[in-house]
């Protein structure tokens, strides 16, 4: 590369720790490797509300107080970052004058319920872009607002048209050859993002990786929201699905099953399958033994509205049903005609209160018109049940997915999974069955209930996983320790994540800022910023040679970790013939005596 770029870090979340730590340590690094860095933070311009409330538990309607103390700990952390790297800081509330706070108080006042998705400001559709936090909020799955409600969705509008306006002045002053932010699905980010793009200036988001046991090892690095980035990762599946793993890559992979099985992260939903006890569900649920059973996983239906809602993501163009409650309708009439099957409807945690939020969905209301009414061979997993989709696979013929990770992870188990959509998953959906016809889909069923257990399906699980964990990742390991964040031992790291929002926004940064500013892969980085039309997975090239064998006894030792997690000694299958037990068992016998 002949000359270095001019990049602008638009940072004005500086409170919550990781994110700020990420954005400055890489600043930091990339200014002291010859580029040009501008730093972007906030200093309580997007008041009345932001993201980095949200984070601290500090709601719209919290005394003002609490917002303020949020506000001087986000303005510390901005400035002991720009300080500490020695960066040009640019901060927002410079860039907004009186003039533009009466505009904005106008445009907001003027806003209704009926024009709010008509509004644009320098040309952006800022009143789309506003929705996406408050839509999360509520678990919306549909555009309609009580009084508290739209007050809030105001708030929003006003921190985004505040973000807009100083930010477009800061582009326009500085003339970046590209942004960088921290998620672009964030409206105060979006907003920015849509600006720029109309300058033809590219904007690159960074997030955390997918590997929830290596999260913070590993950085997204990609122009356009992750939605869109997690679409084309899929896209590259037919280029890696028939290259083998080394066992490193089998190890990390492994990691995160570890950490779905244990379910301490804040980021796993479920419910944990490391207790010596295990729940009987043919017993739980009635279920007969001569019954298989299908579990239809629903998925998080306000988390795709709210990024279809706000422009990031696009609505789905081929689709057997037009929606989850469609489907599940169908699902139950065909199961009536069906007594030798028996459906468990499974919510999605978070479509009720759970440990990250606090509300229940509108589409758990519409949900439950369906299950009034459902037949003696179909039942309802709540998320009350405290079941684990791992207790549900030992009894599991076939899963039946909406688009949650559900597909990949029961696929990881050898489970068959059939989808009604290639374009709902965010995930290579040719790993499970995908039908195109209502027809196609029962077929594909009975297909599943013949091969209730496969070994491929394992063995693309987890190259799926590493293409999304490892390729499509840039490694910030010298920067950055999962152990940094949390201690080794599980009931410090729970300890540790209850005092986390106590703890001082400068000491938790010292911490995560403690190695020095370093990366391993610093060339493809490079490349990535000379060539915005490619990604990171465009430059992952190997001169390595294969190795299937390595491969395959990396996942047997992969497998029998996970079988001896699932299935300490003290636990029996309920039902031998059926069980994953079983299944699993007889596969590994089998293919050590291959190995030797």
């Amino acid at each position: 590369m002949t000359q270095k770029k001019k990049i602008l870090f638009y940072s004005p979340h500086a409170g919550i720790a990781f994110t700020s730590a990420v954005e400055g340590k890489l600043a930091g690094y990339l200014q002291e490797n010859g580029y040009d860095i501008f730093y972007v933070s906030c200093h309580r311009a997007l008041k009345p509300y932001c993201v980095t409330m949200s984070a601290h538990s500090v709601l719209q309607d919290s005394p003002e107080s609490e917002k303020n103390k949020i506000c001087y700990k986000c303005e510390k952390s901005a400035n002991y970052m720009a300080k500490r790297y020695n960066l040009k800081d640019l901060n927002l509330q410079n860039y907004l004058t009186n003039e533009d706070l009466k505009k904005i108080k106008a445009i907001v006042d003027s806003t209704t319920q009926e024009n709010y998705l008509d509004l644009k400001h320098l040309g952006i559709q800022v009143g789309k872009k506003a929705l996406y936090e408050c839509l999360l909020q509520y678990k919306k799955s549909e555009l309609n607002f009580n009084e508290t409600e739209w007050c809030h969705y105001k708030m929003a509008l006003e921190s985004s048209l505040k973000s807009l306006i100083a930010g477009a002045k800061i582009l326009d002053q500085v003339k970046p050859d590209l942004v960088i932010c921290y998620n672009t699905q964030y409206s105060a980010h979006g907003v920015i993002e849509e600006y720029a793009k109309k300058q033809s200036i590219p904007v690159y988001f960074i997030h955390a990786g997918l590997n929830l046991y290596r999260r913070i090892e590993n950085l997204m690095v990609a122009i356009a929201p992750p939605v869109q980035y997690y679409k084309r990762i899929a896209d590259t599946w037919p280029q890696f699905r028939n290259i083998p793993l080394k066992a490193q890559e089998v190890s990390g992979v492994l990691g995160h099953i570890r950490e779905l099985l244990d379910a301490s992260s804040v980021f796993v939903y479920s419910t944990s399958t490391t207790s010596s006890e295990r729940p009987d569900i043919r017993k739980l649920y009635g279920i007969s033994k001569d019954q298989k059973v299908l579990v239809a996983a629903l998925s998080s239906y306000d988390e795709r509205f709210a990024a279809e809602s706000n422009m990031t993501l696009d609505a789905p163009k081929n689709s057997i049903f037009k929606s989850q409650i469609e489907w599940v309708q169908f699902l139950v009439d065909h199961v009536k005609t069906r007594p030798d099957l028996f459906l468990l409807i499974r919510v999605h945690p978070r479509e009720f209160p759970n440990k990250r939020e606090r509300m229940k969905s509108q589409h758990a209301d519409q949900l439950k018109k369906i299950f009034d009414k459902l037949p003696e061979n179909a039942k309802v997993n709540w998320p009350s049940d405290n079941l684990s989709l791992y207790h549900l696979a030992e009894e599991t013929s076939v899963f039946l997915n909406a688009w949650s990770s559900v597909g990949k992870e029961m696929g990881a188990l050898g489970r068959p999974v059939v989808l009604y959509s290639s374009d709902l998953p965010f995930y290579a959906a040719d790993i499970n069955y995908t039908a195109k016809t209502k027809e196609e889909y029962i077929a594909m069923i009975e297909e599943g209930l013949k091969i209730p257990f496969l070994a491929k399906r394992i063995t693309d699980a987890f190259r799926l996983f590493n293409l999304e964990f490892s390729r499509a990742t840039l490694d910030i390991s010298p920067m950055f320790n999962q152990d940094d964040l949390y201690p080794k031992i599980k009931f410090l790291r729970k300890v540790e994540g209850k005092l986390l929002k106590y703890t001082s926004s400068i000491r938790m940064l010292k911490r995560l800022l403690e190695k020095p500013a370093a990366l391993k892969q610093k060339e493809d980085l490079e490349k990535l910023f000379d060539n915005p039309d490619k990604d990171l997975i465009h430059f992952r090239t190997s001169t390595e040679q294969p190795n299937e064998r390595e491969e395959r006894k990396a996942l047997l030792a992969a497998l029998e970790e996970v079988f001896n997690t699932l299935y300490p000694k003290s636990i029996q299958p309920s039902n031998p013939s059926t069980s994953l037990y079983t299944h699993m068992k007889k596969f590994l016998e089998e293919s050590k005596s291959e190995l030797q």
